[in-house]
């Protein structure tokens, strides 16, 4: 096809092979190409000549992380063209005059490659190894929220500055402790169900949900160990010479402590069943410590497998060991090199054993496999804190600068 002059509008033949064509209802034709970053329109209708350049669009009016890389192209019941960007894991809208309107962008797309738009305004996404429907439009032309992404509507008292901690009780219900020494339980519609102080007062350092059900929690300033039972409160550890730090349940329902020392320069990992102690982890087999002695939150969870994780800040590693407490592994970050160090937060696995790491300067969620292996990353997550993982493998992150907690969606 060629304009006034010779001009070629298109690439090549071998670069006709990475074409994407699709007609819209205003009988517009849109192609991507591949080789020359650009997106160009042409008439096909009766009351123009065909085939008549309209537009050329080479990416926003301002400048995106990447280059503009389209691959992908659809367009749904209002005329606007959507356009997959491989190098920028973005989706830009237009409207069908090429005026750019916005991104669909911070929903985990890696690679986004094929688009197709259904009768609904269902827009679906071919990533790389994958497709999901990612969003959905509304007859007014707003974009909703994507299902992969969905942010709780929790609204924080207004003193309320940072949520820390996350525990999911079932998959209705999840326990939330922001920056006071209250413990609320939400449901899934952000709705406050109840909320239980700490028998002392203080702000509690941990939360937990056993595997009966019942919240803990640990309280560092007290040196206890307590389970909550409706609104009752009982103390069921209390230290000497050691402050308890994180805590988790187990599937034997025995409950998992980190502690530290009084002077700070130990760290260990004490089983208890009721008020007993049944074991302890502090050293590998040859007498080095397992975790750094500085204070500073260590975070644990146990796996489907039964190993024991530990995410270490002060570190900047997760420590895996097995039941026994034998030292299986460390992880210290993905194999390439992110923006800034691997600072380790909150950890939680899932229903495939895989383990979910918050990283906080980095904003991102690492996934490894059982082994340690990296997986990949859930990006876009502003200052994670606390994640959770319900039955149904949806994670519950706590975005502490927000004051609020996103589901996400990330297996699918």
């Amino acid at each position: 096809m060629f304009a006034r002059k010779c001009t070629k509008l298109f690439g090549s033949i071998p670069e006709a092979r990475e074409r994407k064509i699709v007609k819209s209802l205003v009988l517009k034709i849109q192609l991507a190409r591949k080789s020359e970053y650009c997106v160009e329109a042409s008439f096909d209708s009766s009351d123009a000549p065909a085939g008549k350049l309209r537009f050329t669009y080479t990416g926003p009016p301002f400048t995106a992380k990447g280059s503009f890389q389209p691959l992908g192209i659809s367009t749904d019941s209002q005329s606007r063209i959507l356009i997959a960007d491989h190098n920028n894991s973005s989706i830009h809208i237009l409207d069908q005059d090429g005026q750019f309107l916005r991104y669909i962008a911070n929903c985990y797309l890696n690679d986004p490659q094929g688009l197709h738009v259904d009768n609904r305004d269902n827009l679906l996404v071919a990533e790389y190894g994958t497709c999901k429907r990612l969003a959905a439009f509304t007859t007014t032309g707003r974009l909703q929220a994507p299902e992969a992404f969905t942010p709780l509507i929790i609204k924080p008292r207004p003193h309320l500055r940072f949520t820390t901690r996350v525990s999911c009780v079932n998959d209705q219900n999840i326990w939330i402790h922001h920056d006071d020494n209250m413990m609320r339980l939400y449901n899934l519609k952000g709705e406050l169900v109840k909320s239980v102080q700490t028998k002392s007062g203080n702000r509690p350092t941990d939360i937990a949900v056993t595997r009966s059900g019942d919240l803990v929690y640990t309280d560092h300033d007290d040196r206890t160990v307590n389970i909550v039972k409706d609104t009752h409160i009982q103390t069921v550890i209390e230290l000497q010479r050691w402050n308890p730090d994180c805590v988790s349940g187990s599937s034997t329902g025995d409950l998992l402590v980190v502690m530290d020392s009084d002077d700070r320069k130990q760290t260990k990992i004490v089983r208890y069943s009721g008020s007993s102690e049944k074991q302890s982890i502090q050293y590998n087999d040859i007498r080095q410590p397992l975790f750094s002695s500085r204070y500073n939150p260590k975070y644990i969870c146990e796996n489907r497998n039964l190993d024991i994780c530990v995410s270490d800040c002060d570190a900047s590693a997760v420590i895996v060991v097995n039941q026994a407490g034998k030292f299986r592994f460390t992880y210290t970050g993905p194999p390439s090199t992110t923006k800034e160090s691997f600072s380790p937060r909150s950890i939680t696995t899932d229903s495939q054993s895989r383990i979910l790491i918050a990283d906080l300067d980095n904003n991102c969620i690492h996934i490894l496999d059982q082994d340690g292996q990296f997986l990949r990353f859930i990006e876009s997550i502003i200052s994670p804190m606390g994640l959770c993982v319900d039955s149904k493998d949806n994670l519950y992150a706590a975005e502490g600068d927000k004051c609020r907690v996103k589901k996400i969606q990330y297996c699918k």
